[in-house]
């Protein structure tokens, strides 16, 4: 919703406000149960009704697919936007302002099914007999007594077939399973009030042109706030909560930082109407922010256009590069993770280590192998992050031939370069750091039989980044004649590196998305997954085309998506012998999204008809996709599905 009113000739006030509420649900791989003191700390106890061994078994581990289908999140999110603002004129000058004050605001509530309640589950699995009085199962305290049943407790059988619901034995087991199985409700909410003033107008006019000026301030203030259930919080000094350890968090957390910034951009033209020198004009800007959590910055750009003849434009720009931590970087609740891992201390013979704690409990005698690939870590934010600092660097040139009227060419190279790089680091790299350095020793905890149980991963500034690439774009439009009038745009991107740096300073953190292939560093081209503690899809090659029509009030559009082909290693998380790699090629995909439309003048409003996915595309298998076995990030999972969408205007 937007609106403005004329206040006086010179003045005018606006409103923009939205507001937007999502209901939306995932659904991940059933719990895998870890028995284990360190992680969920329930065992079977030797004195259950189905455990045929008769003595407490303290590390049984199991994936609970047959007995918890899925664990399911479901959300309920609600943004509100406000902006209210005034703009004018300084008299007929060419001088003008604007001033607004903005105000957004995102509460959201999750519910949570499919972790199972710790006290329950350990009465579930404890002492358990038949009673005699019913001829049922049922949990007991103390072992043989019936008198000492546990209300509302049905025993479970971890170590028996899967449970048939179709039998009286198996509606049981489910039941039981149900009962200590809570929904989990958890709350989060992140605010942003902003207000800022501008001001831009002609400075002077000389044989080059007019030289202009833009000038500014403005204030920000984030909050976040989130509100844990109280069965996942992890007590002070505690490794486990009251409900299976992946659910788990560290409790509720809250947090704000506000902003002031002041900047200034100045345009200088150069030259005109000059020798191979149409137009040349050189754009200046700084600005300083200051950040009430870690100091204030000073951020500068230089940029130049020269225009040597009608058709083409070239230009570059050179400029600071800074990026605060985000509010969720900041203060975002706890997400515990299962992520991959190798263990540094496979196969361990007792020589020495950085620190103690690396290899703490493991045995000396070169037998030792992780029985996990996966381990709980929790990624936790850090209110004492600081900015992210670089530069980047762009060219490239607008070529539009006066003999092809309605077409031009884009083409612009980009460089970017970061330190201080906002990262959390690979389960591996922190052991490996401990083993080697006695790096990041308090950050994990081991069982008594020596395997990796838990992890802590704050995020923080620990590496660099270096990407470039070049971006093409190519635009067409199409003469008018009787039966509309056709438009193409066509904008692709290559990606030409994708290097980081996960330890300033140390070249073997480069990450690889190949491990077992030396000198296998770069991403670009390659698929690791954010569970497995890499970055995602980056797909050399991407490609976005448009062709729409209009005539009149009718409208239509056919847009098509392009990611190209990408490499993962399906079992980057057990490779160990240098020299060999499972390296897989993951197909590109292409899928395609048509609309049509009609403007319905009488009433100032439009309606649109879509289809995306048109052709039913389905995203690739790719086996190191953690759970969706593919990446739901880059590609439409969701398939083909039909929208319609109103617009009015008043």
């Amino acid at each position: 919703m937007s609106g403005n009113y004329q206040v006086t000739d010179n003045i005018e006030a606006f409103m923009i406000g939205s507001w937007l509420r999502t209901d939306s649900a995932f659904f991940v791989a059933p719990l895998p149960f870890d028995g284990r003191a360190a992680v969920d700390n329930v065992p079977i106890s030797g004195d259950s009704l189905y455990n045929p061994f008769g003595v407490d078994i303290t590390d049984a581990r199991l994936r609970l697919r047959d007995f918890i289908p899925t664990r399911t999140t479901r959300f309920e999110t609600e943004t509100y936007q406000i902006t209210l603002g005034l703009r004018g004129n300084f008299g007929d000058s060419s001088w003008s302002w604007d001033a607004s004050y903005g105000y957004g605001r995102t509460p959201q509530s999750s519910t949570v099914r499919g972790y199972l309640f710790s006290p329950g589950l350990t009465d579930a699995l404890g002492p358990s007999m038949i009673d005699p009085l019913t001829g049922n199962p049922i949990c007991v305290r103390t072992p043989g007594d019936p008198a000492s049943a546990i209300p509302g407790c049905l025993p479970v059988n971890f170590m028996g077939p899967a449970p048939d619901p179709g039998t009286p034995e198996g509606q049981a087991q489910l039941a039981a399973l149900e009962l200590i199985n809570p929904t989990i409700h958890n709350t989060s909410e992140n605010d942003l009030k902003v207000f800022n003033a501008n001001v831009t107008g002609d400075l002077f006019q000389w044989a080059a042109g007019t030289a202009s000026l833009a000038v500014g301030v403005e204030h920000r203030k984030e909050t976040a706030d989130s509100s844990s259930d109280f069965l996942t919080i992890i007590p002070p000094g505690e490794t486990v909560c009251l409900i299976t350890q992946e659910a788990c968090t560290f409790g509720d957390i809250s947090g704000e930082f506000d902003v002031n910034e002041i900047y200034a951009e100045v345009l200088l033209p150069l030259l005109a109407d000059a020798p191979f020198a149409e137009r040349l004009s050189v754009s200046l800007g700084t600005r300083y922010s200051d950040y009430s959590n870690f100091g204030g910055t000073t951020n500068s750009k230089i940029g130049l256009e020269w225009k040597p003849f009608a058709d083409l434009l070239v230009r570059a720009t050179f400029a600071d590069v800074f990026r605060a931590p985000t509010i969720g970087d900041l203060f975002a609740p706890t997400i515990p993770s299962a992520n991959t891992y190798i263990d540094p201390c496979n196969g361990y013979t007792g020589q020495p280590t950085a620190d103690p704690r690396a290899c703490a409990g493991v045995s000396t005698d070169g037998q030792f192998q992780q029985s996990n690939s996966q381990v709980t870590s929790f990624q936790v934010a850090n209110p004492d992050l600081q900015p992210e600092e670089g530069d980047v660097l762009t060219y490239g040139f607008v070529y539009s031939p006066g003999w092809f009227d309605g077409f031009s060419v884009t083409v612009d190279y980009w460089r970017v370069k970061l330190d201080e790089f906002i990262v959390n680091l690979p389960e591996t790299v922190m052991l490996n750091q401990c083993f080697d350095f006695g790096r990041f020793c308090d950050t994990f905890i081991r069982d008594e039989a020596g395997d990796v149980a838990q992890m802590t991963n704050l995020i923080g500034n620990f590496g660099s980044l270096k990407t470039s690439g070049v971006d093409v774009g190519l635009r067409y439009l199409f003469p008018e004649s009787d039966w509309g009038q056709l438009r193409w745009n066509l904008d692709t991107t290559y990606l030409a590196e994708y290097d980081v740096r996960l330890l300033a300073g140390d070249p073997s953190s480069d990450v690889g998305a190949f491990p077992g292939i030396p000198e296998s560093v770069g991403l670009a081209g390659t698929f690791v997954d954010n569970a497995s503690s890499g970055f995602g899809n980056m797909a050399r090659w991407r490609a976005l085309n448009d062709i729409s029509w209009t005539n009149g009030d009718f409208s239509a559009s056919l847009t098509t998506r392009y990611v190209h082909h990408v490499y993962e290693a399906p079992d980057v998380a057990s490779v160990e012998t240098e020299g060999y790699v499972a390296k897989r090629r993951v197909p590109s995909v292409t899928q395609t999204d048509i609309q049509v439309g009609y403007r319905i003048p009488e009433t100032n409003s439009s309606i649109q008809l879509g289809v995306r996915n048109l052709t039913d595309r389905q995203p690739p298998l790719i086996y190191s996709g953690f759970n969706a076995a593919t990446d739901v990030r880059t590609y439409d999972g969701i398939g083909r599905f039909y929208w319609m969408r109103w617009t009015a205007r008043f």
